[in-house]
């Protein structure tokens, strides 16, 4: 892993997948702001086909051109060899942003080193930018049952989900040691995700402390994660609006993909204990919701599907019984 102070001026004139021109390998970057005492953590391009937070990268550098920033800043720059293939990952590597647990791999080893050096700073917070597949609002991701961690993600805006599954990523590490968000900044080609980010970024770094009050506290949406829907594409046909009832709520009975497999959909929880019977059953040649659910990050994308899932299903949450 690379080390460095600054993001190159050159950024301005690059795509996310020539990112390698000015980091060749992940990258930890350190930069000083008016306060030394505490930092905020970004980590960026975890995964090589979701280019917002390169694009607040180039926002970032601009900015500090002419602006110093209050509270310190460490950027995490990832996967970017993948970046460079514009793929989430590649076929010898492991999912960026599902190593932040133990384990063995090369990525892992990495990003052990990431989090030693993190935690060798006083974190204000920690901030995940993505973007995903599908019809997918603007939304904030936490991990624990937090106001510290809701009030923070408010600041992103009214959509927060909270989530347990899958464990091994970047904000679920995090969150052990401050408060951590991730945010969706809807589909690689949205240009309006990665001014948002950066919004979102600016408020981290300028903050005198966390709000006393959750924003938006009236329009605040709020769910819960209870399930990780895994598919085998090939042996399943999907609606063709699939991918927009994501953040909508769907009835009991609802059909929801056909398959004459019953085990081409499971639904495995945080533990990756399978619940399928729970949320779906299989009946003739169709599958159908036992319960009503809003799904997030449905995607008809095949590639993703496989290599990580077809989305999952939530519940909404009352926020309010947070601590």
């Amino acid at each position: 892993m690379n080390g460095a102070s600054e993001i190159p001026a050159k950024i301005q004139s690059l795509k996310h997948t020539e990112v390698r021109q000015i980091f060749s390998e992940p990258t930890l970057i350190e930069i000083e702001g008016k306060n030394t005492d505490e930092w905020v953590f970004l980590s960026t391009l975890l995964h090589g086909n979701e280019p917002a937070s390169f694009e607040v990268l180039k926002l970032l550098q601009k900015h500090l051109e002419t602006h110093p920033i209050k509270r310190s800043l460490m950027i995490f720059v990832g996967n970017v060899e993948a970046a460079e293939k514009n793929k989430r990952y590649l076929p010898h590597q492991s999912d960026y942003n599902r190593v932040w647990s133990k384990g063995a791999s090369p990525e892992h080893q990495l990003i052990a080193e990431v989090k030693k050096r993190a935690q060798s700073k006083k974190l204000f917070a920690s901030l995940d930018i993505h973007n995903n597949t599908g019809s997918n609002p603007f939304y904030a991701c936490i991990n624990k049952k937090s106001m510290d961690h809701l009030k923070l993600a408010s600041l992103f805006g009214n959509q927060i989900v909270f989530f347990e599954n899958p464990k091994t990523v970047q904000s679920m590490a995090f969150s052990e040691f401050c408060p951590a968000t991730t945010i969706e900044c809807g589909r690689a080609e949205n240009p309006d995700g990665p001014p948002k980010a950066f919004e979102f970024l600016m408020a981290l770094l300028q903050l005198d402390k966390i709000p006393e009050n959750v924003a938006n506290a009236n329009e605040l949406q709020v769910y819960e994660t209870q399930g990780r829907i895994l598919a085998q594409p090939e042996k399943v046909h999907f609606q063709p609006e699939l991918e927009h009832w994501n953040f909508r709520s769907l009835p009991e009975g609802f059909p929801f993909a056909e398959s004459t497999s019953p085990e081409a959909m499971q639904i495995i929880d945080a533990d990756e204990n399978r619940i399928t019977s729970d949320f779906i059953r299989h009946d003739g040649n169709s599958f159908y919701l036992t319960q009503a659910m809003v799904p997030a990050m449905l995607t008809a994308n095949t590639e993703i599907i496989k290599q990580d899932c077809l989305g999952y299903l939530m519940r909404p949450l009352k926020w309010q019984s947070f601590r």
